[in-house]
């Protein structure tokens, strides 16, 4: 029996229902296969063979790693008992999947992809890997219990059954996630999400489960609330609570009245990152250890920004994830941006880059000569807000990964399912293993680095001499 959802239809929502039934028998009672996509067929042919309905319906595991010039995936209805679907290198609109109503993993690689909505409801783990959503939101099937995303750009996540979600991991850091879908995920047991300065609504985080382990890197500081940080059975390599409170101190320092204008509070802030942060010459110079400084400076946005032990100099990563988290704090709307080499952050539209800024020389006409900016703050001169942004912006570096876009209305069309519930419990059991090894991949860069955390692990009263030794430029 097929199911459209186990909530109340509406008579669009059965015609629909009835006219998709039929046309889903339709395929699977058919004794001949016509490809619409003849390079599909060629590359079906090449790895399986002869073609025929009886081998296509013995397939349930199936690997698409070609690029196709021609995008149409619709010919994979034929494989009506498919379980595990692997694509890479296409781009795809996810309608074409709609008559896979066995599917139960889907693995997308490399991709750029749309119409997330109509994903089989029997999809129970779902990947996404180096990939472009093109959709506003990504939408969850119904039966979901897995969900990793790694380095794929999309704007916001609407399962369509928070209550199924049991395992999300996201790393990426060309994505912007509003946590408010959490809000209903009542069994959701593990978090993780890592290298992500673009978070708003962290407080859903405090509606999940109090068992739920939740993973977290230097890069949550940006945008969590120690009152959220300190309700979750946090898994992390040391205690952020130090780093989110020490950013709480900066930025109740630097902008004590938040009634004080946007412009008042952006150059409060660029001036102190500006005046505390100092870009890293064995970086620029490319000296002998380099590509490992940059990569813990990445790694670590936040701890080498506030780093009491001053024990690198920064990169371009720690000022804008800096920034990030001042402005979070001070009422700014900010989004950091990234592109193959370098990041910052866009408020109102503008573009404001303080790694540049820091180096920049402004000349003064009526002495001749040029000033950096910290050095005119020095001298006590008046800075104009258009100083703070970023102009014409022409270089490559600016040439973003992903430009977010802001979530349309949402659409409530839960779509079809195909009900086989013991189907849907074997497939999270399999699938667990592949995400459990993503984690146990972290897990391994984490004990890798174990001895930078402790070098420079923070005591407290480490953080309040740095405190008090702070210079706040005015």
């Amino acid at each position: 029996m097929y199911l459209a959802s186990q909530i109340p239809y509406t008579s669009e929502d059965l015609k629909r229902t009835g006219s998709f039934v039929i046309s889903l028998n339709t395929i699977e009672n058919t004794s001949i296969i016509e490809f619409e996509n003849k390079e599909l067929e060629t590359y079906f042919k090449n790895s399986l063979g002869e073609i025929t309905p009886e081998k296509v319906k013995g397939i349930k595991e199936l690997v698409i790693d070609c690029t196709l010039t021609d995008n149409n995936y619709s010919d994979l209805k034929y494989f009506t008992n498919l379980e595990e679907l692997t694509i890479r290198n296409a781009t795809i609109d996810l309608k074409d999947l709609e008559y896979n109503q066995s599917l139960k993993q889907l693995n997308l690689i490399d991709s750029t992809v749309t119409n997330t909505k109509s994903i089989p409801n029997t999809v129970c783990s779902l990947a996404f890997l180096n990939c472009i959503l093109a959709d506003d939101l990504m939408y969850l099937p119904y039966h979901l219990g897995n969900l990793a995303i790694y380095q794929t750009g999309f704007t916001n996540i609407k399962p369509k059954n928070p209550h199924e979600l049991r395992w999300f991991f996201l790393d990426s850091n060309i994505s912007k996630v509003d946590l408010s879908f959490l809000n209903n995920c009542s069994r959701i047991e593990e978090i993780k999400i890592a290298t992500c300065p673009n978070v708003t609504h962290p407080e859903a985080l405090k509606t999940i489960p109090k068992n739920c382990k939740v993973y977290l890197d230097d890069y949550a500081p940006i945008w969590l609330d120690l009152e959220t940080y300190n309700s979750l059975n946090v898994v992390s390599e040391y205690d952020l609570s130090q780093e989110i409170d020490m950013l709480d101190h900066i930025a109740s320092v630097l902008v004590p009245d938040m009634e004080v204008d946007e412009a008042t509070k952006l150059a409060e802030i660029s001036n102190f990152i500006i005046a505390n942060l100092q870009y890293s010459q064995d970086v620029i110079d490319e000296n002998k250890d380099y590509e490992n400084i940059a990569d813990s400076l990445n790694r670590y946005p936040i701890k080498y920004a506030l780093d009491i032990n001053d024990s690198y100099d920064e990169v371009c990563i720690n000022y804008a994830c800096l920034f990030q988290a001042l402005a979070n704090r001070v009422g700014i709307e900010s989004t950091q941006l990234m592109s193959e080499f370098h990041t910052w952050n866009i408020v109102n539209g503008k573009y404001i880059d303080l790694t540049s800024l820091d180096v920049a020389q402004f000349y003064i006409p009526e002495i001749d000569r040029s000033y950096t900016l910290e050095q005119l703050l020095d001298m006590g001169e008046e800075i104009p807000e258009y100083i703070y942004y970023v102009g014409d912006v022409t270089d490559p570096f600016y040439e973003e990964i992903y430009h977010f876009n802001e979530p349309e209305t949402i659409s409530n069309n839960i779509g079809y399912v195909k009900k086989n519930d013991d189907k849907i419990m074997d497939a999270i059991r399999i699938t667990k293993n592949m995400l459990v090894s993503i984690v146990f991949i972290s897990l391994l860069s984490m004990i890798a680095n174990a001895h930078d955390y402790l070098k420079y692990h923070r005591l407290e009263e480490d953080i309040n001499k740095k405190i008090e030794s702070m210079t706040f430029h005015k």
